[in-house]
């Protein structure tokens, strides 16, 4: 299935019980589960994977060292529950005298690439207990980022987890598409209990425009001073602060794992120039269609020069929404400090 650098993922048969046993009865490698296995759960656990080949065509496959055949853990992708909807998981275990090889971080690279590049997947997720501290790196080394938690009740006991997860970072555009502007109105349901103004900003809020699939979201703030509650209600609806990211008045959030759809989340002052600038740009281009098709056909152009690097991708648009920023109106200034923000990779 996968190939990387030093292993080989396939799917596991019934010869591999042995292998696989060796793992799930080792009471070390099973410490985040409190239990090794009984042969009963081994059997269990791999009838599971063998139907979940036959379902979905993807499971927890056998990882094998390419050098010397040998199988050395299980590493793949599986459908799990987050507490709040079904997420694409990454799961990994390895035999104890493979540790500290690098191999699950690599192993699991190679099931991300997967997921991504051949599943199409928007995000994939690591759920892992929250005393899992190797695991947890790993997670981290693959640039997930915790994007929530939760309790699983397993083995007669309470088990707090962290979800880290990622998203797909390919660059694709897409023409426009009518079901954006229903998964804006999903994303800002979900927000009424807020009770502040929410708006839909960015290419897919422009209809007829060429955009990257991902909803982008202003919650505006007239007080500012209630910023602090605020972030903190967020936090109970699955967004996740991740801090102004250099632009003042425009606090960033992670998507929450509420929503199964890609999206961009800020909460921004009433009054602030990021705002101004989000909404200066969405209005001009839904009045001034020639200039919108110019921004869609160049965003085609570099997606396809730049599939894999949003910075580069981004950086190139800063020329063309610097003069169309000015064509609506805004102070040179301004417009410059825009651009020169616009040329800064994403954090």
């Amino acid at each position: 299935m996968i190939d990387t650098e030093r292993l080989v993922l396939r799917e596991m048969t019934v010869d591999d019980y042995a292998d696989l046993a060796e793992i799930l009865q080792d009471a070390e490698v099973m410490y985040a589960y409190e239990h090794a296995f009984s042969d009963a759960e081994v059997r269990d656990w791999l009838t599971r994977n063998l139907k979940r080949y036959q379902e979905f065509g993807f499971g927890l496959w056998a990882v094998i060292e390419r050098k010397s055949g040998e199988f050395v853990g299980q590493c793949g992708l599986t459908i799990q529950d987050s507490g709040v909807g079904q997420e694409l998981e990454i799961g990994y275990l390895f035999k104890r005298r493979y540790w500290y090889c690098g191999f699950a971080t690599e192993a699991a690279a190679g099931c991300l690439k997967y997921a991504f590049e051949t599943l199409k997947r928007h995000r994939v997720v690591c759920i892992i207990r929250d005393s899992n501290d190797p695991s947890r790196r790993v997670a981290e080394r693959l640039g997930m980022q915790v994007m929530g938690r939760m309790v699983k009740h397993y083995y007669h006991m309470d088990m707090p987890h962290v979800i880290y997860g990622i998203r797909n970072p390919a660059v694709e555009v897409s023409d426009y598409c009518p079901d954006w502007a229903d998964r804006f109105r999903e994303l800002k349901k979900l927000l009424s209990s807020l009770d502040h103004l929410v708006v839909h900003i960015g290419s897919t809020s422009v209809p007829g425009l060429a955009a990257k699939p991902v909803i982008d979201a202003d919650m505006i703030l007239e007080d500012w001073n209630m910023r602090e509650d605020v972030i903190a209600a967020l936090a109970k609806l699955g967004f996740i602060y991740r801090g102004d990211l250099g632009v003042p008045g425009r606090e960033a959030f992670s998507e929450t794992l509420r929503l199964p759809f890609a999206h961009n989340f800020y909460l921004c002052r009433g009054n602030s120039e990021a705002l101004r600038n989000h909404l200066l740009l969405r209005d001009y281009l839904r009045v001034n269609p020639v200039d919108a098709l110019r921004y869609g056909n160049l965003k085609k152009q570099l997606a396809v020069q730049y599939p894999a690097d949003v910075d580069q991708y981004c950086i190139h648009k800063s020329d063309l929404i610097a003069e169309l920023l000015s064509k609506a109106g805004m102070d040179p200034a301004d417009v410059n400090a825009i651009r020169a923000l616009n040329l800064t990779p994403i954090q």
